[in-house]
């Protein structure tokens, strides 16, 4: 096979053509992995469950808030990857009860996040204009940017990311895109965030006071408020700030952005599985490891993509998928080395 002389396409074809065989190889080998339905369901219900009982842990003094919050990040780590597969209707596709009661789960079990069927109109465009600048998914998370504060900011929260990417145009134009980014969260993204800033408020303001020796007053409602809420800024803000900078450091650095031939699916993405990124990849589900396999083939839930990966690794590097070019940080996301 003469690599040199085929065309983008071709290789797509080729690569498309062996991870399909090898994750077809899985399904005889796990007879288990064809009950997609009750797999998806299964793992939904064990991540809530698992979420519950460390937030009952917590609560009677068990375990450390500490502790609570990795818990209850990394289970919700696979509630973002069955809202993922759920995007691409690879769960409960002719039962639009379960299938729409899967999302909204998947809304409630990550309150910061937007709508999951919003969600899904951005990301099925990414996968036609990947990298490119209509690309409004990579570019919300960074994507493209250089590396600085303002990239590093932008990456930890979304609303002032929807403030900060500001892309040319006049200033009316970039509020009705801020305003209908803000609708995007509306309701269960709003009250997350109402929470979590008042969060930071208040204990940013407690900080600042022993810095600066000042007393503040605050309202009554408002001491009431922040109290009422400290298991859900455990249990939820907390986890979702953690494992949000996790997905969009490796997301955003795993695709390439501003320089894909148009359609080049091998340049959409790269494998970065480097040790030292174990960390962040524990809050993402192995995110950046395993999602380029996604760009190839689309059909498979997450979960066979870890079993089809070692093997898929072989032929992706055969056809020129790169593997942790942590030259990327330096070129903004580029795919050309100059």
């Amino acid at each position: 096979m003469n690599i040199e002389n085929m065309e983008h396409r071709d290789k797509t074809r080729y690569l498309q053509k062996e991870i399909k065989q090898i994750s077809d190889d899985m399904r005889i080998k796990y007879p288990i992995l064809k009950h997609q339905n009750a797999l998806g369901l299964g793992i939904m219900l064990t991540s809530i469950a698992i979420i519950s009982l460390s937030a009952y842990a917590y609560t009677i003094g068990v375990i450390p808030a500490w502790l609570c919050v990795i818990v209850a990040a990394v289970a919700a780590s696979f509630v973002h990857e069955l809202e993922h597969d759920l995007i691409h209707y690879m769960y409960f596709k002719n039962n639009k009860i379960m299938h729409h009661l899967m999302m909204l789960l998947c809304w409630v079990v990550r309150p910061g996040t937007i709508s999951p069927w919003v969600r899904r109109f951005i990301h099925l465009k990414h996968h036609k204009v990947s990298g490119t600048p209509e690309d409004i998914e990579e570019k919300a998370i960074t994507n493209g940017m250089p590396w600085g504060l303002k990239r590093l900011i932008m990456m930890m929260d979304p609303f002032v990311s929807m403030i900060l990417g500001r892309d040319g145009g006049s200033w009316s134009k970039h509020v009705l895109h801020f305003m209908g980014g803000a609708a995007a969260f509306f309701p269960i993204g709003s009250f997350h965030f109402a929470v979590w800033y008042s969060f930071l408020v208040f204990h940013g303001t407690a900080l600042a006071s022993q810095w600066f020796g000042f007393t503040p007053e605050w309202p009554v409602w408002f001491l009431s408020w922040v109290q009422s809420t400290e298991l859900y800024v455990v249990v939820f803000a907390i986890p979702h700030f953690i494992r949000q900078f996790s997905l969009n450091f490796i997301s955003s650095n795993m695709h390439y952005f501003g320089d894909i031939e148009e359609g080049n699916v091998v340049e959409q993405t790269q494998v970065i599985n480097a040790w030292w990124l174990a960390p962040f990849h524990l809050f993402c589900f192995n995110f950046g490891a395993t999602h380029a396999i996604h760009h190839f083939v689309v059909r498979d839930p997450f979960y066979i993509r870890q079993l089809t990966a070692k093997r898929a690794y072989v032929f992706m590097e055969e056809m020129g998928v790169r593997f942790n070019d942590y030259g990327t940080f330096g070129r903004s996301n580029r795919y050309s080395y100059s």
